[in-house]
């Protein structure tokens, strides 16, 4: 008997793990890619880029009344791949479904794969009006023939991590939007 999780249930682990460092006040996105060879090459989390405050530590700009200046989770593993040549058709852990702009990237970069833990609901804050058209997204991963799967948990163990981090994330997201700015 095979005692060890699945692929799919270490990788998104991993993604959820990553999703904990997200400091956006909306959303905790982590990702983790698997190359063709199942060799871990890549994961990210949103949140600003370098070198600028964050938005829980500071004046978030969808709640000055601007678009939000945080990368999503998905680019950002993106960009820690090394060798590139491993993104064609590799498979990328997502905590959450991708939206248009990841999803063209993903076509970009030749993904092969994407698996989604959660469903992307987006949050209007401030004069923010641009929704993302999920079925969009979902229509340029099917055009482009990258296969798209609903994370399942297959082992007992991921199956309770998996609903602790959706337990974890909904009370520090609650926390973070109510919070005061800073």
């Amino acid at each position: 008997m095979d005692d060890r999780i699945s692929r799919d249930d270490a990788a998104m682990l991993t993604a959820f793990a990553w999703a904990l460092r997200s400091s956006c006040r909306y959303y905790l996105v982590g990702c983790a890619i698997l190359s063709a060879d199942y060799e871990l090459i890549g994961q990210g989390y949103n949140g600003t880029p370098h070198g600028m405050p964050n938005c829980i530590d500071a004046n978030c700009a969808k709640r000055r009344g601007n678009r939000c200046e945080g990368l999503h989770g998905e680019r950002n593993a993106i960009y820690h791949v090394h060798d590139r040549q491993k993104l064609v058709k590799a498979t990328l852990y997502t905590s959450l479904q991708p939206c248009v702009e990841c999803s063209l990237f993903a076509v970009q970069v030749g993904l092969g794969r994407i698996v989604a833990g959660g469903r992307y609901l987006r949050q209007s804050v401030g004069d923010d009006d641009r929704v993302d058209d999920i079925e969009q997204a979902m229509s340029v991963l099917e055009r482009a023939g990258i296969q798209f799967d609903w994370y399942q948990p297959e082992s007992q163990y991921a199956i309770d991590q998996t609903a602790h981090f959706m337990q974890y994330r909904a009370m520090v997201l609650a926390g973070r939007a109510d919070s005061p700015e800073l």
